[in-house]
C-alpha cells in the first residue's frame, strides 16, 4: 500500500515539475530546482503512506511559485505580455554585455563588427495547461517581438517558439508551433512541420507550410529549425546550398551531424530547453561538401532519411491503434468497476491488454530501426565534417572574424 501511494505521488510530483519548470527551463534555476526536488523526494519518503502527500506537494508547488516570482518570471508563459517583458529585459542586459565586450572583440580582430544573436528554447511561449494561445494572442506576441526588434536593430532575435491554435468544435483545437525571427523590425515565421509536441488529447496538429527555413539578415545567411524538424533535416533537404548560421531551437533534441546545413567555417547555434543547454559549434568540412565523396554522402543521406520517414509513418499508425486499444481497456475497467465486478483476469480485458503490449513492442522495434539508420547516418557524416564547440552560455556573441575564416575556401 505504501509503495503504491508513494509511486502515485512521485508521478504527480513529476507532472508538477513538468508543468512548472520542464518545458521552459530558465538558466540559473537549475541548482534551486534540483535542491527542491531532493527536498520533496525526502519529504515524500518520510511521509506516512496515507497522510501529508497532498500537503507536501502543495508546498512544492508554492516553492516553485516563489522561485519564479523571485526571478520576476511568470509560470511557463501563461501571460504572453509578461514573457515579452522578460524578453525585453534579456535583450537590454545582453546589449549592455555586448557594449562591455567591445574592447575584447577589438583586441581579437581589427574588424569590430559583431553578429549579435538572441535565441531562446522551444516553447518559450506556451501555456502549461488548458487552451493554447489563440491566433489573436500569436499576433500580439509577434507585434511585441517586432517592437523589441526595432528597439535592438543590430540583434537577430529568435525567442523560441509560440504554441497556438484555434478551436474547431467539440472542445478540440488546431495547433501550431512556430518560431518568430526578427531583425531590425523585419519579422518572419518558421513553422514546425513534424508533430512531436506533447500535445493534449484534444489538440490536432495543423502546421503551416514554410516558404523557406532560410533567409538573409545582416549580411549573413541563416537556416532555422525547430526540434524534430532538425532530426528530419528539413533545412538540409531544402537546398544543397550551405548557410553561415544554422540555428536550432528545441526541447529535447541533440545536433545531428547528418542534418547540418552550415558551410565550412559556419556556425551551428543550438538552444535546448529540456537539456538547459546553449552550444555553438564551428563546422569544419574535411572536403568540399559539393563535390566528390562528400556530395555523394549528402545525396545518399536523403535516401536514408526517406527510410526514417517511412518508419515514422508506420510508428504513427501503430501508435494511433494503441491509443484506441488503451481507450477500450479503460472503458472495460470502468464498466467492471461500475458493476462491482472488477476482475483483472477478465478474458476481454486480457485480450485487449495483450494486443496493446504487441503494438508497444512493435513500436519499440520501429524506434530501434530508426535509431540504427540515424546512427549510421551520423557515423558517415562524421567522416566528412566535424562540429567543434566554441562557446556556451545564455548570451552568445560571435566575433565577425570567426565567420570570415575559410569564407572563400570552396568558392
Amino acid at each position: 500500500m505504501r509503495t503504491g501511494v508513494l509511486a502515485e505521488a512521485h508521478q504527480r510530483l513529476f507532472k508538477i515539475r513538468e508543468a512548472l519548470h520542464g518545458r521552459r527551463p530558465i538558466s540559473g534555476l537549475e541548482d534551486l530546482h534540483g535542491s527542491t526536488l531532493k527536498w520533496a523526494d525526502g519529504a515524500l519518503a518520510e511521509a506516512d503512506a496515507t497522510k501529508d502527500v497532498d500537503q507536501r506537494l502543495a508546498q512544492l508547488r508554492e516553492a516553485y511559485h516563489s522561485l519564479r516570482e523571485a526571478h520576476a518570471l511568470t509560470l511557463h508563459g501563461e501571460d504572453p505580455d509578461a514573457v515579452c517583458d522578460y524578453l525585453d529585459k534579456c535583450l537590454a542586459e545582453a546589449e549592455a554585455d555586448a557594449a562591455a565586450d567591445r574592447a575584447h572583440f577589438s583586441a581579437v580582430s581589427s574588424n569590430q563588427s559583431v553578429q549579435k544573436l538572441y535565441v531562446a528554447p522551444e516553447w518559450m511561449f506556451r501555456r502549461s495547461a488548458g487552451a493554447p494561445y489563440s491566433t489573436a494572442e500569436f499576433k500580439r506576441i509577434a507585434a511585441r517581438v517586432t517592437a523589441i526588434s526595432n528597439k535592438y536593430p543590430d540583434w537577430l532575435i529568435i525567442p523560441g517558439t509560440v504554441y497556438y491554435g484555434e478551436p474547431i468544435g467539440d472542445g478540440k483545437f488546431f495547433v501550431r508551433n512556430e518560431a518568430l525571427v526578427a531583425h531590425a523590425g523585419d519579422l518572419r515565421v518558421v513553422s514546425k512541420q513534424h508533430e512531436q509536441d506533447a500535445m493534449a488529447a484534444n489538440e490536432v496538429w495543423y502546421p503551416r507550410p514554410n516558404e523557406s527555413t532560410r533567409f538573409k539578415a545582416g549580411g549573413h545567411t541563416y537556416a532555422v529549425e525547430i526540434c524534430r524538424d532538425h532530426y528530419k533535416a528539413i533545412a538540409a533537404e531544402e537546398s544543397d546550398d550551405l548557410v553561415d548560421f544554422h540555428v536550432i531551437t528545441s526541447n529535447g533534441v541533440a545536433v545531428a551531424p547528418h542534418a547540418v546545413a552550415a558551410r565550412d567555417g559556419g556556425l551551428v547555434v543550438h538552444v535546448d530547453g529540456q537539456f538547459g543547454a546553449t552550444t555553438v559549434y564551428r563546422v569544419q568540412w574535411r572536403e568540399n561538401p559539393n563535390a566528390g565523396e562528400a556530395k555523394e554522402f549528402r545525396e545518399r543521406a536523403r535516401a536514408m532519411r526517406r527510410e526514417i520517414t517511412a518508419l515514422d509513418i508506420e510508428w504513427t499508425a501503430g501508435n494511433a491503434e494503441a491509443s484506441k486499444l488503451q481507450a477500450q481497456i479503460s472503458q472495460r475497467k470502468a464498466k467492471m468497476r461500475q458493476q462491482g465486478k472488477f476482475n483483472k483476469d477478465d478474458a476481454t480485458l486480457k485480450r485487449l491488454e495483450k494486443q496493446r503490449e504487441e503494438l508497444d513492442d512493435a513500436g519499440c522495434n520501429i524506434m530501434l530501426r530508426q535509431k540504427a539508420v540515424s546512427n549510421k547516418l551520423n557515423a558517415e557524416a562524421a567522416k566528412f565534417l566535424e562540429l567543434a564547440p566554441i562557446s556556451g552560455g545564455d548570451g552568445i556573441q560571435i566575433p565577425e572574424n570567426l565567420l570570415e575564416l575559410d569564407r572563400d575556401r570552396y568558392a
